[in-house]
């Protein structure tokens, strides 16, 4: 099968790419703004998705397009708002109007569980939307332009919940660790802070592995992990490890949720997180000490 990736230099998508290059089974094309890097297994195209001719430069056609990249401009509001729409939005419209003429079958979209209007419960894909950011806002209206085209190749749109392992930077758990490490504040809602669905990346690999290669039906599904923990959770195990007790701050602000029901994908592929938080947790710290 011929597996065309945006995204393939993010922290997913390297991992996804990586295994699928050890796999050996796929011809894999890879749309990256600079092609610098090679694996044998992988041909990496030069393609700025921000400029809305990037599609000129994707050779042959594909099997499976599996759209993962983002606008790193997702912090910078209103300044990165064209950024975020180029390539969250205008690009993945300019690729499902490249897989119509090109004989693609499954198209693979990562949004974002942001997407969702806020409940203290676990979320699901029946729920309603309300994006509280341009960034949520531009991931929906993605997904709809993705929804549109599955009367003519499977549309699978990903949710993508806390996800999370060794190398990843920038985002949440990273910077509880170094907040431990530093003895800085940790601010936490009622003791709790914010409830979550973390999922470890060699279990998000192994899941879009299985989602591009089974037959899967056109739909949303949230990808998720399968154990809801607070940030409390998390800081306390983290801590645990690292060996420092944590600076805590409690507020009494009502804790957040930001968590997803992932039954109705693991059900799909016949496959659950395998990856308890405990252990994909102590594999960050490992990670993270030995660089």
């Amino acid at each position: 099968m011929k597996i065309l990736i945006t995204g393939a230099k993010g922290f997913l998508g390297s991992a996804f790419v990586n295994e699928l290059a050890k796999a050996g089974k796929h011809e894999i094309i890879a749309l990256v703004k600079d092609a610098g890097q090679h694996y044998d297994a992988v041909k990496y195209i030069s393609a700025d998705l921000s400029n809305s001719s990037f599609t000129d430069n994707i050779p042959g056609t594909a099997d499976c397009v599996i759209y993962l990249a983002q606008s790193n401009q997702y912090r910078n509001f209103p300044s990165g708002a064209p950024d975020m729409f180029a390539v969250n939005t205008a690009a993945v419209a300019s690729l499902l109007d490249w897989s119509s003429k090109n004989g693609v079958k499954k198209f693979i979209y990562a949004s974002t569980g942001n997407v969702y209007e806020p409940r203290q419960e676990l979320l699901k894909e029946t729920h309603s939307t309300r994006p509280n950011s341009f960034y949520a806002a531009s991931k929906l209206s993605a997904e709809l332009l993705v929804q549109s085209y599955s009367g003519t190749f499977d549309t699978i749109v990903l949710r993508v919940f806390s996800l999370y392992g060794p190398g990843q930077q920038g985002m949440m758990i990273p910077g509880i660790i170094q907040k431990i490490y530093n003895s800085d504040p940790i601010a936490l809602a009622e003791n709790a802070g914010i409830y979550l669905t973390p999922l470890y990346i060699a279990d998000a690999v192994k899941m879009l592995t299985l989602i591009s290669e089974q037959p899967v039906s056109s739909g949303i599904y949230n990808f998720s992990g399968s154990q809801t923990a607070s940030l409390m959770d998390i800081v306390k195990i983290l801590s645990d490890k690292i060996g420092i007790n944590p600076s805590l701050t409690i507020t009494q602000n009502a804790p957040a949720w930001l968590a997803g029901d992932g039954s109705k994908l693991y059900q799909s592929i016949n496959f659950k997180p395998e990856t308890t938080l405990k252990e994909g947790l102590s594999l960050t710290i490992d990670q993270y000490k030995h660089d």
